[in-house]
């Protein structure tokens, strides 16, 4: 059986958040891994009532065909702290549904809220997230990444973030930063002092 990729979209009140930069995801997921399409469109997703009202996730599994479409509520995690974890060989360049990986590292976050994976000396992103950093003008995001996630992608294109290498030596340089997934922008998901980044 081919392995489980997953998608993970925002609906809001009815509204499918990006869905173009979901569709792009998908595509280049399937096209790398197998060669084909998908034979699914995320803009005429199929929304049942009950999530037509407030914050909902849709989780879409996938192989080379959809495998599940489900929705629950959605509700933003608060996360204060972040713990560096360190990593030289690690690997996430597609969005699996398994997570066993980051579920190993998770058990090194001590005290704190979430994980920084640091591969190699650089900053990459959270279990679940990307992340940026604001140094008091503009907001940048790790270049060394490891998975292109689509509000990240979003926010570049729209010249809201900007990508730059940022080892962890450069943390402290930085005044505060944030989470990115497809519910986490610029506004939402709360703010993390970098005193609060654990090293």
């Amino acid at each position: 059986m081919s392995q489980l990729l997953l998608e993970t979209i925002k609906i809001q009140d009815g509204v499918i958040h990006l869905p173009e930069y979901h569709q792009q995801r998908m595509c280049k997921t399937m096209k790398d891994l197998w060669g084909t399409v998908p034979d699914f469109s995320v803009s005429e997703l199929s929304i049942p009532v009950k999530a037509r009202t407030g914050l909902w996730k849709c989780r879409v599994v996938y192989s080379p065909h959809i495998v599940d479409i489900s929705f629950e509520p959605y509700t933003y995690k608060k996360i204060h702290s972040l713990q560096c974890v360190y990593v030289n060989d690690f690997s996430y360049a597609y969005k699996f549904a398994n997570r066993t990986a980051f579920e190993q590292l998770l058990l090194q976050k001590n005290q704190a809220d979430e994980i920084l994976i640091i591969k190699n000396g650089f900053v990459t992103d959270t279990s679940y997230s990307n992340i940026v950093f604001f140094d008091g003008d503009s907001w940048y995001t790790p270049s060394s990444y490891l998975l292109p996630g689509t509000m990240r992608e979003y926010l570049i294109e729209t010249c809201q973030v900007y990508e730059k290498n940022i080892q962890v030596a450069d943390i402290s340089s930085f005044k505060k930063a944030r989470l990115l997934n497809a519910f986490n922008d610029l506004q939402n998901g709360g703010e993390i002092t970098c005193d609060n980044i654990l090293q």
